[in-house]
């Protein structure tokens, strides 16, 4: 049983913001950001390599079975248990893509509010 505890909080980023300053942060944003990419990049390239023409043929059936976008579908739980079951191998493969993706989003939101913070306080000395 894992608890969840903060890893990362608002203090890791004001040491962070004492330790580079503001253009630090900027270069640090910048780089989550090429991190980013090249996730994304390795993301499609798996699905490239690893999609066949069965699953292609599945996950078009699927998009056809999930409409309308706007209702869940009667057999939903059937629908999703066979299509975890179809393309595990697949998904197995492009959690961790999208886990560190998203990672990175949190992490630049994070560095985004310090940078905005820091400006609105900033802003005080220059008026």
């Amino acid at each position: 049983n894992q608890q969840l505890r903060e890893v990362v909080g608002i203090r890791t980023f004001d040491f962070l913001y004492r330790g580079v300053g503001v253009f630090g942060l900027c270069g640090v944003d910048r780089l989550i950001c090429f991190m980013i990419v090249r996730d994304l990049n390795l993301l499609t390239r798996t699905y490239r390599k690893q999609m066949d023409f069965a699953h292609s043929k599945y996950v078009s059936g699927l998009m056809e079975d999930l409409k309308p976008a706007s209702s869940i579908p009667r057999s939903a739980l059937k629908l999703y248990a066979q299509t975890r079951e179809k393309l595990s191998r697949l998904l197995r493969l492009m959690t961790g893509v999208v886990v560190s993706v998203g990672t990175a989003q949190l992490l630049r939101r994070q560095v985004a509010n310090q940078l905005n913070f820091l400006c609105k306080l900033d802003s005080k000395l220059l008026s």
